[in-house]
């Protein structure tokens, strides 16, 4: 299907029923390739590059989403990328990097005993970011769905600016200072969240989404924690569980993004969080394929947690239906996933036992 002829009344419906536990099958959401697309890298590049006017970057997304066919639940959607923007706004240097599809961010000279945390509004890739949620709307009119931008999560932007060895040091040496920074930082990424939600036509735009393709009615956040990875469960528990609840308890709808192995041994207090709606898995780089992890799949199903997870290689599509298996309720399941045209059948075939 073009992305011209999906129906959002639908697909509204089917993803609210989702996120409420009433749909009757797992989301689909399937994004095929028909055409020449651009790059992340080229994507990256035209959302940096400051020169280029709001409409001319919307102009090129056009041509990517004419370039791809939407089946099942999925849907063309834009967020300014890439994550730890929020770190940029306070002065944090960056570099785009268009060969490797991302944005590399400098630390920033800090004292934890001085140091203090503020969004700059004036900040040129601030303004941007306006720039750019505002024109997407304007030119698209509700053919495709905005998302908010990639901010970064409250530790992950304090690690980004002390550089992760210094913060596994601080956590140490400097608890109240840690604790007191990422404080600062919450705060700030609430205010940019609030102007972010505050642009959203939520009538033109169907909803709310975020930089993972979920569509709600209600404006949802995808928490960010990547530095409980390095971390045992007793800092976990100190400084960033009670990050992740805070961050929970600012939207009505939260997903926790959880890459690779590292999240496992959090599990039980991460599940246990009654204001977060589900987990967001990602095996990582390096680490066994998205179909072989029974026991963190037996443990979301234990919990009665949502589930999103990505489908980006033929050779992964057989692994819906063996991650499917792991679960009482397979609707709780959204299966985010992608293609070109040779794929289709193998996805057909993957969602015909739900139709």
């Amino acid at each position: 299907m073009q992305y011209t002829e999906i129906d959002y009344s639908r697909l509204s419906d089917s993803y609210e029923k989702w996120w409420n536990k009433e749909l009757d099958r797992p989301i689909f959401n399937i994004v095929l390739k028909n055409g020449p697309q651009y790059t992340r890298g080229e994507l990256l590049e035209f959302v940096y590059d400051r020169n280029m006017p709001a409409v001319e970057v919307m102009k090129r997304y056009e041509e990517q989403f004419s370039a791809q066919d939407f089946m099942g639940d999925g849907f063309p959607f834009f967020y300014v990328r890439t994550t730890g923007l929020l770190g940029v706004f306070m002065g944090q240097e960056y570099e785009v990097s268009p060969a490797n599809g991302t944005v590399w961010y400098k630390g920033m000279e800090t004292d934890p005993e001085n140091m203090h945390f503020k969004v700059d509004a004036s900040h040129p890739m601030y303004r941007r970011m306006i720039d750019l949620n505002i024109e997407f709307q304007n030119y698209f009119q509700g053919k495709a769905v905005l998302g908010g931008a990639n901010l970064g999560g409250v530790c992950d932007v304090y690690h980004s600016i002390r550089g992760m060895e210094n913060t596994l040091y601080d956590l140490s040496d400097y608890p109240d200072e840690v604790k007191a920074g990422m404080g600062e930082i919450h705060d700030q990424w609430m205010k940019v969240q609030k102007e972010l939600l505050y642009l959203v036509d939520p009538v033109l735009n169907h909803g709310y989404t975020h930089w993972t393709g979920i569509l709600s009615k209600t404006p949802y956040d995808m928490i960010q924690a990547d530095l409980a990875f390095l971390v045992g469960p007793d800092d976990y528990r100190e400084f960033i569980h009670p990050l992740i609840v805070k961050e929970a308890q600012a939207f009505p709808r939260s997903m926790l993004h959880l890459d690779g192995p590292g999240f496992i041994k959090h599990m039980p207090d991460i599940l246990g969080i009654p204001e977060l709606n589900g987990v967001q898995w990602i095996p990582g780089a390096g680490a066994a394929p998205v179909g072989e992890w029974g026991e963190f799949y037996d443990m979301v199903n234990a919990s009665d947690k949502l589930l999103q997870v990505f489908i980006e290689k033929p050779e992964e599509i057989p692994m819906i239906e063996i991650i499917a298996s792991h679960f009482k309720d397979p609707s709780r399941i959204c299966f985010i996933c992608s293609g070109t045209e040779a794929d289709r059948e193998a996805y057909e075939k993957a969602m015909d036992k739900w139709r």
